[in-house]
């Protein structure tokens, strides 16, 4: 039996790899590699994967050392094991070493913090280990950029899943267009035209290596029914949070998300929507000052909510693509560092806004939209992706 080992982190990037994991663990014998969350969300799934920390040969002296005294400086998590942050970071910042001497990686790490890793040397390490016939990651920087350029340095084939619609890369991340740009994927799979679309304006030369498959993620919803709508129900708008980091240089306002909370506590209470609000998996939060609000915790089931959704808003998360696919309204914040990236509005999928002025006539306008469950790929993408698989294995 042929060998898939899939690297992932918590958050859209473990919903998109848990459900083709099921659709392929019959066909191949597989490996996942969980980072961060990804691992509370497997084991909540009841599916087998591994840890960095779960091997003795990472876990080196100097490798712990500093481990331990990166992680003092983090908040505690409740869904990371404290002992896989300290290999982590460990592993993490004594390549950083290794490759630029002591002084030059505390530099890097001081201006832009896991943004300077990519522990390709602790993925050689599990290649090596666990000799897959392809390495299959989504579009996440870091350890799943890491085990794309082990695979590529060990020619091992790879599949590179975008999770999202990010196209190009920032905020530490190379996007697809680096992704493409390096030969670090054989084939790139998006979920929808205009992605590739966007993608190959960028990266003409990667024509015939992007293939419009779906996401694993989203298959389950199309398979849903929305709820009747009438014109008296109250409406329900769904703010899915998001971790927004501010880097120097970029458009970000540190009180970007508060301003966005305030704004739809109050619009709660002045137009009597039900507004819930959703944190991402790996944020912690704090929601006990609005008194107008629900809160919709990432444990409980997201996408028979969606069925019950008018609008969603947010910014990056996946939960907006998710909603359009679910026949939800879409409001996108555009002025992030993420927009920088891509843009929900500029593929066409959400009104955008750029300040917190324009959110309420956002919500009105995708409300006075119909209703209808959106088509963006045809067929299964789980099934679509083991196609592309079989391909590259044969």
């Amino acid at each position: 039996m042929k060998k898939v080992f899939m690297t992932c982190y918590g958050g859209g990037h473990v919903r998109l790899i848990e459900p083709l994991y099921q659709h392929l663990k019959v066909f191949y014998d597989i490996t996942i590699l969980a980072l961060t969350s990804a691992g509370d969300y497997l084991d909540a799934k009841g599916v087998p994967y591994i840890r960095l920390s779960d091997f003795p040969e990472l876990s080196t002296s100097k490798v712990v050392s500093y481990g331990r005294q990166l992680s003092a400086d983090m908040e505690p998590s409740t869904v990371v094991p404290y002992k896989e942050t300290v290999v982590y970071m460990g592993c993490s910042y004594t390549q950083l070493i290794e490759e630029h001497g002591e002084e030059e990686a505390a530099l890097r790490y001081e201006k832009s913090g896991r943004r300077a890793f990519l522990p390709t040397k602790a993925l050689r390490f599990l290649l090596d280990k666990f000799s897959p016939d392809i390495v299959v990651t989504t579009t996440a920087p870091r350890g799943e950029l890491a085990s794309l350029v082990a695979a590529k340095q060990l020619n091992i084939p790879t599949l590179c899943i975008a999770n999202g619609v990010w196209v190009r890369g920032t905020a530490g991340s190379i996007g697809l267009v680096g992704i493409a740009r390096q030969q670090l994927s054989d084939i790139i799979c998006v979920c929808a035209a205009p992605v590739k679309d966007m993608l190959l304006s960028d990266c003409p030369d990667y024509v015939g290596k992007i293939m419009i498959t779906g996401s694993p993620a989203f298959d389950f919803i199309k398979k849903l029914e929305r709820k009747e709508f009438n014109a008296n129900d109250t409406k329900v708008i769904l703010f899915a949070d998001w971790y927004l980091p501010v880097y120097e240089g970029t458009k970000n306002y540190p009180d970007l998300r508060r301003a966005l909370r305030n704004e739809l506590d109050r619009l709660a209470f002045k137009n009597g929507w039900k507004i819930l609000f959703r944190p991402h998996p790996n944020q912690n939060y704090a929601y006990d000052m609005y008194e107008n609000i629900e809160v919709s915790l990432p444990s409980e089931p997201l996408h028979d909510l969606l069925m019950e959704v008018d609008v969603v808003v947010t910014s990056v998360s996946t939960v907006g693509l998710e909603g359009r696919i679910a026949g939800t309204g879409l409001v996108s914040v555009e002025n992030t560092v993420y927009s920088e990236e891509c843009s929900y509005a500029e593929l066409g999928f959400s009104t955008g806004i750029n300040s917190v002025d324009e959110l309420e006539a956002a919500i009105e306008s995708e409300l006075g939209k119909e209703r209808s469950m959106s088509k963006l790929y045809d067929g299964v993408a789980a099934e679509n992706i083991k196609h592309i698989i079989d391909e590259l294995l044969n």
